[in-house]
């Protein structure tokens, strides 16, 4: 097929295919991008109008982000497989439900990074899709300082004094024997295999950690002392509306709800006495 026959359909199709073979958000955007990237060069060259196709295809992405409910793993998986897994996958998942950091940013990330002192982990770097080391982040925003809470603080010591003397050039926290990112792939399938076996269900993807971070940042925002700027850019987000667009969700349930109501009741009672 031409590029310049690429239509709305044909995209969300290439989109639903990689999907199907456990490719990473980060990873399918990408595609997405250069796809429109090329389609625009293309028209620019050859003097063909695709602009409604480009443009139709652009609002359904952003629509999609607006409607789509992500499925969140609840404390109890997240308990169970902190429970449960063991070497790099527990590393891993600790990593990544108390940090939100994208799947591409933990595999790159390297201990110059882990700033102890500063109780902080700086996102400089990245695994691409080819497995390469890069400091090419997501985007401007993704470049950030996100807090390094004790109890991770402390695996990662733990972690970084029983590899201490081991082979790794590249600094990686997380490895393969070649020294090289561990691959998204490996990782999700070894997380899928740990769910199979405590009958874990509902949810899928390694970037489900990262929706858990994001809502919990979300439904304690009050009580974690956040404002409307901190959010995003502790996850990365460009502001808060597009966080609230794609988490929003995680605050619709009947219990947050209940939880909602009895915290304005309770400030009403302090402030004027109801």
């Amino acid at each position: 097929m031409k590029i310049k026959q690429v239509n709305v359909v044909d995209m969300e199709a290439a989109e639903k295919e990689l999907k199907a073979f456990n490719y990473s958000d980060d990873a399918i955007d990408r595609s997405v991008t250069r796809l429109k990237e090329a389609a625009k060069k293309s028209e620019k060259t050859h003097n063909f109008k695709n602009r409604i196709a480009l443009y139709e295809f652009e609002k359904s992405i952003e629509t999609k982000h607006r409607v789509i409910e992500r499925p969140i793993p609840d404390q109890a998986d997240v308990k169970l497989l902190l429970n449960q897994a063991d070497g790099y996958l527990a590393m891993y998942t600790l990593i990544a439900i108390t940090t939100g950091l994208r799947p591409s940013e933990i595999r790159g990330l390297k201990w110059e990074n882990v700033k102890y002192s500063l109780n902080q982990i700086w996102v400089r770097t990245k695994a691409d899709e080819n497995n390469v080391v890069s400091n090419r982040l997501k985007n401007k925003n993704a470049k950030r300082e996100v807090p390094l809470v004790p109890q991770l603080a402390d695996a990662l010591f733990a972690w970084q004094e029983a590899n201490k003397g081991k082979h790794n050039p590249k600094d990686l926290v997380l490895h393969t024997r070649l020294c090289n990112p561990l691959p998204h792939n490996q990782i999700s399938q070894s997380l899928d295999k740990l769910k199979a076996k405590l009958g874990i269900t509902g949810w899928v993807g390694l970037h489900s950690f990262r929706h858990f971070y994001a809502s919990m940042l979300l439904k304690r925002q009050v009580q974690l002392g956040l404002d409307f700027k901190q959010i995003p850019t502790i996850l990365g987000h460009k502001d808060f509306g597009f966080t609230a667009s794609v988490y929003g969700h995680s605050l619709d349930t009947v219990e947050d709800k209940q939880q909602i109501s009895q915290s304005l009741a309770a400030a009403f009672s302090q402030q004027i006495s109801l």
